[in-house]
């Protein structure tokens, strides 16, 4: 819950009124990845992921990101949605 917050802070989008990837900018992907894994690391910024990661790596990660979320959110089946 913390990463959907933190990514509507940072891109003004909400993650429960849907997500394609294909429509997101470069950087809202990024975004999207990292705030995947700050609740693994809470002390992992931004910058730390961006200069962690490599491009050849980034749809793959993005794809991978898009599942983990959609099936969390079918799992918990929130009110919100």
């Amino acid at each position: 819950m913390r990463g959907m917050l933190t990514f509507e802070e940072k891109t003004g989008k909400n993650l429960f009124k849907g997500f394609n990837v294909q429509k997101m900018t470069f950087k809202e992907i990024t975004t999207l990845l990292w705030v995947c894994l700050i609740h693994e690391d809470k002390t992992l910024t931004y910058d730390m992921f961006v200069d962690m990661v490599g491009m050849s790596r980034v749809r793959e990660l993005s794809e991978k990101c898009m599942e983990c979320i959609t099936e969390s959110l079918e799992e918990n089946e929130s009110p919100l949605v």
